[in-house]
């Protein structure tokens, strides 16, 4: 899409799990009732609708799930996992969070793989911090393939977005 990366970071489906519960679950509300079964993967989810404190392995199932009862589409699901991280937020500035920074800390420290500077890492952590109320999410332009539920990039408009952009 024509933006450097030159940093990454990566995180094992465990410590997803290991720092959920660590947290002691994320409270998030799930706008219907999820089911889903794959015996090829020994994958079973069942998420019931409304109002919940999701515990890690409920969270993972609801930010992989690609079928939700209608599509089988990736689209569908960066909507969930939108959702779950704006709720993972919340849990994360609560004050409670508090208590188990350091248990937190050392999930990520021996599961969290980043080429980042760890001089970085803390000034990054702050300025994620400092933004914590203003924080945007956008979807990429495009349109929807309703043959393989993939995201159709618009590059024109992408191209616009990419230069209206300017970093501080």
């Amino acid at each position: 899409m024509g933006v450097p990366r030159p940093y990454y970071v990566s995180m094992n489906f465990q410590a997803f799990v290991q720092i959920v519960d660590q947290l002691g679950g994320v409270e998030m509300t799930v706008d219907k009732h999820y089911v889903y079964d794959d015996p090829y993967q020994d994958l079973h989810i069942n998420i019931p609708a409304g109002r919940q404190q999701m515990d890690g392995k409920t969270a993972l199932e609801f930010v992989r799930l690609r079928y939700d009862g209608v599509t089988n589409s990736d689209i569908a699901r960066i909507g969930r996992q939108q959702q779950f991280l704006q709720a993972l937020r919340q849990a994360l500035l609560s004050p409670a969070t508090l208590f188990q920074a350091r248990s937190l800390a050392g999930t990520m420290r021996d599961n969290l793989h980043t080429n980042l500077p760890a001089a970085d890492q803390l000034q990054l952590a702050v300025a994620l911090f400092k933004a914590r109320n203003n924080v945007a999410v956008q979807m990429l332009p495009g349109t929807p393939d309703d043959a393989s539920g993939d995201w159709l990039l618009d590059r024109t408009k992408w191209n616009e977005v990419t230069h209206a952009w300017k970093p501080n």
